[in-house]
């Protein structure tokens, strides 16, 4: 379902696909805020709160510290 939103957002906006530098890098980020949208509107629905969602780590600093460990323990 999200790979089919994500699809039909980036035809639709296709006209403005041009100004972007990095696609690879917007598809991804796309793809990770729908994701999250996804997870939140079925939390919402089940009765939970979306915080639990919220309060997940930023991907970007997953990597950081992935790549810290990784300088440490080689």
């Amino acid at each position: 379902d999200a790979f089919q939103d994500l699809v039909m957002r980036l035809w639709e906006r296709r006209d403005q696909l041009d100004i972007i530098e990095n696609k690879q890098a917007f598809s991804l980020t796309s793809m990770r805020n729908l994701c999250v949208d996804l997870l939140r509107k079925k939390l919402e629905y089940g009765g939970l709160t979306a915080d639990i969602v919220s309060s997940a780590p930023d991907p970007q600093q997953e990597l950081e510290e992935q790549d810290s460990l990784h300088n440490i323990h080689p």
